[in-house]
């Protein structure tokens, strides 16, 4: 149990392995979605212990809110959902938007709000970064309308791949979610036991996440010849 949350991001990893190794054409992308998505290992601190409470290597998530698991996990997350839609539809990108210009307002904006959404509801994390998330999703389709279905998709195929982990997850560690997670804080309600929340936070990071590399870099994609 001491090593569930570690062995938890390695089976995440090995989701985006498979990526990074059958799809070369996307590693560029895995590897840049992936090292944006680090940075916010340090929001593991606003998580503890509303929200949940892991096991961790050394105990540093119980003594300071932040472990060597919360950076591996962000990572791993980032770089699948950043290629998650192109991976099972079957995609490929291509650079459409001239010059080197890169355009980070709706990202930068969905952090502002969490951070506005933080001060006001304290002790709310999960729920200020879905809202959050999902804004910058919204905003990202209301300035690329050819990305809505890579959005709406993209969502829907992290938050399928994600309640697949937790269905793996739960066989070696069954006990995790009750004992890790403060449920009296949550809404309740388990799909397949696993919270509610973390099936919307999945699907809100996919859906804000799988356009990141197009929207910022000025790509699209089209199918595999």
């Amino acid at each position: 149990m001491q090593y569930a949350y570690f062995i938890g991001c390695l089976i995440l990893f090995l989701f985006w392995l498979s990526f990074f190794v059958l799809r070369k054409d996307l590693r560029r992308e895995i590897i840049f979605g992936s090292l944006l998505a680090l940075p916010f290992g340090f929001i593991e601190y606003l998580f503890v212990p509303e929200y949940w409470n892991p096991p961790s290597f050394f105990n540093l998530i119980g003594k300071f809110g932040i472990g060597l698991e919360s950076f591996f996990f962000f990572f791993t997350v980032g770089g699948i959902a950043a290629v998650i839609y192109e991976v099972i539809n079957r995609k490929k990108t291509v650079k459409f938007r001239l010059g080197h210009k890169f355009f980070f307002g709706p990202y930068l904006v969905a952090i502002l709000i969490f951070v506005f959404l933080e001060l006001l509801f304290s002790g709310q994390t999960i729920y200020n970064l879905i809202i959050s998330s999902l804004i910058g999703a919204t905003m990202i389709a209301v300035k690329r309308k050819d990305l809505i279905v890579q959005i709406i998709l993209g969502g829907l195929f992290f938050g399928l791949i994600y309640l697949l982990f937790f269905g793996i997850f739960n066989r070696l560690f069954p006990d995790f979610i009750a004992t890790a997670y403060t449920l009296e804080n949550l809404w309740g309600i388990m799909i397949w036991g696993v919270p509610l929340e973390e099936i919307l936070a999945g699907f809100a990071a996919g859906a804000c996440w799988s356009t990141l590399f197009e929207y910022i870099k000025g790509y699209r994609t089209k199918d595999l010849a």
